[in-house]
């Protein structure tokens, strides 16, 4: 009939909503998670504004901000193309994204349920802690309906729910009985930066790859890389994510200098530092996420 949508027009459609909602989801939980950093009585009822905690919180930020941007990228190539493979990465982009504030959350509600007492007592505490369970509860709904994307890929092979499900409580385990006074001095605050990281990109894995899948090998027509790499630049695509990785640092660990207005005597160190997690964090976003993304 004339005028009406086709399916595969419908079908973007309805990506689009989705992508729309995500964005708006993960702007949400950034305003939100930064609005609880500022002044004195914020920080003061929510725990989550120190390590572990607080690591799994800056590090999602970068997570999201990253991925939207792939999502974009993606969106752009099903406009000029309406394969069903581009359609599905658009969809992993967009369970990375949920995922990364569903984890978020989960953590941010681990931090609070550890701290009762200090925000129990006042009922902006017993506000902030329903807007931490209402977005966690987006975010999983979210997430859940990228599964309707599931069967358009072959191949695809699943995390099975009960070792994501193990993985997610041993990891909440973590954090609730993770010592808060582990996060002193330089080495502590270092090594509970990297627990903080380190559970962040195994809660948004684990989920990921229940969720969707991956592939185990890629097909030449439906695996395209977003950065489309040339089969004679196989030895610098190796290196790219330690120099992104290079980059990412300095520039996070420059911002923070200038944001922080740390004193000129301890800019070296707390270069350094930053530089250190930064590295780490893009290295095992990496190693967990780039496969399932097919970034590379």
């Amino acid at each position: 009939m004339e005028g009406s949508s086709s399916p595969g027009t419908w079908t973007q459609g309805l990506l689009a909503g989705s992508g729309v909602v995500t964005v708006c989801l993960a702007v949400v939980y950034g305003c939100f998670f930064f609005l609880c950093k500022q002044g004195t009585v914020l920080p003061a009822l929510c725990a989550y504004t120190a390590d572990p905690y607080d690591a799994v919180g800056s590090f999602g930020i970068q997570l999201a901000a990253l991925v939207c941007v792939v999502a974009f990228m993606r969106a752009m190539r099903m406009r000029r193309s309406a394969d069903a493979g581009e359609a599905l990465l658009f969809v992993r982009s967009l369970a990375v994204m949920n995922l990364t504030v569903l984890a978020t959350m989960v953590s941010d509600v681990v931090a609070m349920l550890r701290t009762v007492p200090s925000w129990g007592h006042t009922v902006l505490g017993w506000f902030i802690f329903a807007d931490n369970l209402v977005m966690a509860a987006a975010a999983m709904l979210c997430a859940l309906a990228a599964q309707a994307r599931r069967a358009a890929a072959p191949g695809i092979h699943l995390l099975p729910w009960r070792t994501t499900l193990l993985v997610w409580v041993v990891v909440a385990g973590i954090l609730a009985a993770y010592p808060s006074a582990w996060d002193s001095g330089m080495l502590g605050g270092v090594l509970t930066a990297l627990v903080g990281m380190l559970a962040l990109f195994a809660l948004v894995a684990t989920g990921a790859r229940s969720l969707l899948g991956y592939a185990q090998s890629m097909d030449a027509g439906y695996g395209t890389t977003i950065l489309g790499w040339p089969r004679r630049l196989a030895a610098w695509r190796r290196l790219a994510p330690v120099m992104f990785a290079l980059l990412v640092a300095a520039g996070f660990a420059t911002w923070t200098l200038v944001a922080e207005a740390v004193p000129s005597s301890r800019v070296v160190t707390v270069l350094g530092v930053y530089a250190l997690l930064e590295f780490c964090g893009v290295l095992t976003g990496h190693v967990t996420l780039t496969r399932f993304l097919e970034l590379m």
